[in-house]
């Protein structure tokens, strides 16, 4: 499989999500996170484990009422619906149309937008830069171009968590890929991926394990934090 092939499937996949079950939901959050792919057999996550995430990462942040918040590969916005309130101004973007419409139903509509984070305008600066849960979907070139314009959009801490770990690739495509699809594939990061690029940049690294209670893929995940 190529490096493209890898991107265009993942994009298209979730591009093409079907969405129609969380209409039979009430709760808000609960809707953002079954259409966001948090909820499900393998993943073992309900609400209270994803407020408890949200809170972790608000620790880790640390963002003053003063602060603005922009997330990367937002989805339909389950982590910025919980985050929002913590900051002065928030923001999102994903390449998924059919997410965004349910996410333009929840928030400001001029807040989330549908562009692929490879080519984010990094004009406008945030104070915190994040992202939930996606790398995974990314070839490696194209996590390289993500992760440069996070860096230059952010004006003081880059986030990037739940990012799957090299190091237990075998045991988690074993357990956790079942089917032989070659259009499911997923990008797996040693730590130096990110240690690397934080000395090139001149950053601060930080490493976290999985932020997720109770998550099932808890032990193959970890979370990065840059800061400037």
């Amino acid at each position: 499989m190529t490096t493209k092939s890898l991107d265009d499937n993942w994009e298209n996949i979730w591009s093409n999500k079907d969405i129609s079950q969380i209409s039979k939901h009430k709760i808000i959050l609960k809707k953002l996170m079954i259409a966001t792919g948090h909820v499900g057999k393998n993943k073992n996550i309900d609400i209270s484990s994803w407020k408890t995430y949200s809170k972790k990462i608000l620790k880790i942040l640390s963002p003053k009422k003063k602060f603005n918040l922009f997330e990367v590969g937002c989805g339909a916005g389950a982590l910025l619906y919980l985050l929002k309130k913590n900051y002065s101004d928030y923001s999102g973007c994903d390449y998924s149309k059919n997410l965004i419409q349910i996410a333009l139903k929840y928030f400001d509509r001029n807040k989330i937008f549908y562009k692929n984070a490879k080519n984010l305008d990094v004009k406008k600066k945030f104070d915190h830069v994040i992202a939930s849960s996606v790398f995974e979907y990314l070839s490696h070139d194209v996590s390289k171009k993500v992760l440069n314009n996070m860096t230059k959009k952010s004006k003081k801490k880059i986030l990037i968590s739940e990012i799957l770990n090299h190091d237990y690739r075998n045991k988690f495509l074993k357990q956790f890929k079942k089917k032989k699809n070659s259009k499911i594939n997923y990008s797996f990061y040693k730590k130096s991926y990110f240690l690397n690029f934080a000395k090139k940049k001149k950053l601060k690294i930080t490493f976290f394990p999985s932020l997720i209670p109770y998550s099932k893929q808890k032990k193959y995940r970890y979370t990065v934090l840059l800061s400037k």
